[in-house]
């Protein structure tokens, strides 16, 4: 078991500005099966359901895999963590290991404090190829499982929390 605190601003304000471009993307391409969530909202990986895991954002594109209480059942379709300064090994290793081996079919990693997002394509790559693609906060990143389709702006979640790594706390 972890003990995490939770995450500070620039960490929330990437996911929630993340989440929110997914929802309009997926309610504007008439995605009705289609969810974003972010955290903290449980997701059961595997069939023994023993292994939860709180993505930052996810999507989920299997409304027979849903519940009013508990944790969604069942690998979302897309999963994104933002790096905590605390503990980014557990999104770097742990988490990505857990999310390859469950069918979670897309994965990026967001550094805010970088200003990065890497992409893993878990249905394009085979066994041990790891070598993420990544981009800066200064483009559109394509949503691979959306074939592009939905993009998230970095342009806007840069502007969201450039403030708080200019501040002098």
């Amino acid at each position: 078991r972890f003990q995490m605190a939770s995450p500070a601003m620039p960490h929330q304000t990437a996911a929630l500005e993340i989440a929110r471009q997914l929802w309009d993307c997926i309610e504007e391409h008439g995605r009705e099966e289609c969810f974003a969530y972010i955290a903290p909202s449980d997701v059961a990986l595997g069939e023994d359901k023993m292994t939860v895991v709180q993505p930052d954002v996810y999507v989920h594109c299997h409304p027979e895999r849903e519940t009013l209480t508990g944790p969604h059942r069942g690998a979302p379709d897309f999963a994104i963590e933002v790096l905590s300064p605390s503990n980014p090994e557990n999104d770097l290793w742990r988490k990505r290991e857990l999310y390859r081996r469950h069918g979670v079919r897309e994965y990026w990693i967001v550094d805010p404090a970088g200003f990065s997002v890497y992409i893993f394509d878990f249905e394009k790559e085979g066994p041990g190829e790891e070598a993420p693609e990544r981009y800066a906060f200064d483009t559109e990143v394509p949503v691979r499982i959306s074939d592009g389709t939905c993009k998230v702006d970095f342009r806007k979640v840069y502007r969201k929390i450039e403030h708080f790594y200019s501040m002098n706390l």
